[in-house]
C-alpha cells in the first residue's frame, strides 16, 4: 500500500531494524548490521539501530513496507554509504578514462548523486585497490606461465605492458591477465638490461621469478631478442609482428604507387581538401603505411580535388 502521493510507505521500528541487523544471540544486546557495523540495543526499542540505518543506509526510504523488497535492494545494505561513494567515483573515473582530479570538479559534484571526495582520498583508495588486486593475482598465477610484453611511447613517456598467459578451463582455453602497465623503472635507459630489471621487478610484485616463466612473447626486434637472452627464457615471436613483416615484403613491389598515395594523403589532410573529401566519404586520410584499402581508394579517387577538378579516370583505374 502507498500513500496518496504514490510514495512508498517507509519501513519503521522492528521491521526496519531486522532488515539490516541480526542479533548476535537470542538474549544478546549486540546487533550486527549487514555492512559489518556492530551496535548495542538495550530494552525493547530499536532507536540505536534505526539511527545507524538512517545515517548509513538512506536508501531505506525507497523501500515499501507493504511490498516485497527486490534482491538487488537487499544487496545494498551490505555496504556503507562511504563504501558505495568511493566505489562510485573509482568506477566512474576509471571506466570513463577521466583525470583523477575529476572528483573535485565543481560541476561533477553538483550534478552527481555521489558524495564529495578529495583527490587525495581517491588516490588513497585507488592504491589500496591496486594492492588488493595484486594480492588476488598472486593467488591466481600458476607455478608456470608465459609472459606477453609490448611497449609504446605516448608523448615523451615510454610505457611497457606485461601480461601473463596460462591454460584454463575458459572458452578460449587460456587466461590472460595484466601484470603491469607503467613507465620503465629507469627511464634514462631503454636497453635490454633495463628491460630485464623492469621485468624482474614486475615478477617480484607477484612473488614470482624468472624460473616461473616458460616463454616470452613479443616483437622480434633486436632489443627484445637481447632481453630474452639475458633473461634465459625462450622467445616466441609475435604473430602480428611476423604478419606485418610479411605485408611489408608484399607491398615492396608497389612502392611507387604507395608513395603516390602517401603524398595524396598528406594533401587531403589540409583544410580545404579535407572538407571536400568529407562531402564524398566519411573516411578520413591516413598516412602511409596504412593498408586500409578503402582509405587508399578514397585517397586515389580524390587525387585532384585540391585543384578543384573532378577525379581523373587514370587515378581511379590505378587501383
Amino acid at each position: 500500500m502507498t500513500n496518496d502521493n504514490n510514495q512508498p510507505s517507509p519501513l519503521r521500528g522492528k521491521q526496519l531494524a531486522e532488515l539490516y541487523f541480526t542479533r548476535s544471540s537470542p538474549e544478546s544486546t549486540l546487533w550486527l548490521c549487514k555492512c559489518g557495523k556492530r551496535r548495542t540495543q538495550n530494552g525493547t526499542g530499536y532507536t540505536n539501530l534505526t539511527s545507524h540505518i538512517e545515517r548509513e543506509h538512506p536508501e531505506y526510504l525507497t523501500y515499501d513496507a507493504t511490498a516485497p523488497i527486490s534482491e538487488q535492494n537487499l544487496f545494498m545494505p551490505l555496504f556503507s554509504r562511504n563504501v558505495r561513494n568511493v566505489y562510485g567515483w573509482l568506477t566512474w573515473i576509471t571506466s570513463s578514462l577521466l583525470p583523477f582530479n575529476f572528483c573535485e570538479n565543481e560541476m561533477a559534484r553538483r550534478y552527481s548523486n555521489l558524495g564529495p571526495i578529495s583527490n587525495k582520498t581517491l588516490m588513497k583508495w585507488m592504491h589500496q585497490m591496486c594492492r588488493r588486486l595484486e594480492a588476488k593475482l598472486k593467488k591466481t598465477l600458476p607455478e608456470s606461465f608465459a609472459c606477453v610484453f609490448d611497449a609504446w611511447t605516448c608523448g615523451s613517456t615510454y610505457y611497457v605492458a606485461v601480461f601473463a598467459s596460462f591454460p584454463s578451463d575458459s572458452l578460449h582455453g587460456y587466461e590472460k591477465v595484466l601484470l603491469a602497465l607503467s613507465p620503465m623503472n629507469d627511464e634514462d635507459s631503454l636497453s635490454a638490461a633495463a628491460f630485464l630489471d623492469f621485468f624482474d621487478f614486475v615478477l617480484d610484485v607477484y612473488g614470482k621469478q624468472r624460473r616461473n616463466v616458460v616463454a616470452l612473447i613479443g616483437d622480434n626486434c633486436a632489443t627484445n631478442r637481447a632481453f630474452t637472452r639475458l633473461a634465459g627464457i625462450p622467445m616466441v615471436g609475435c604473430a602480428s609482428h611476423r604478419f606485418n613483416l610479411f605485408v611489408g615484403d608484399v607491398l615492396a613491389d608497389y612502392e611507387d604507387l604507395l608513395c603516390a598515395v602517401h603524398a595524396i594523403m598528406k594533401k587531403l589532410s589540409n583544410i580545404i581538401p579535407a572538407a571536400k573529401l568529407r562531402r564524398m566519404t566519411p573516411l578520413s586520410p591516413l598516412p602511409f603505411p596504412s593498408t586500409d584499402v578503402e582509405h587508399v581508394r578514397a585517397a586515389v579517387l580524390c587525387d585532384e580535388m585540391g585543384d578543384d577538378r573532378p577525379p581523373s579516370q587514370c587515378a581511379a583505374s590505378k587501383l
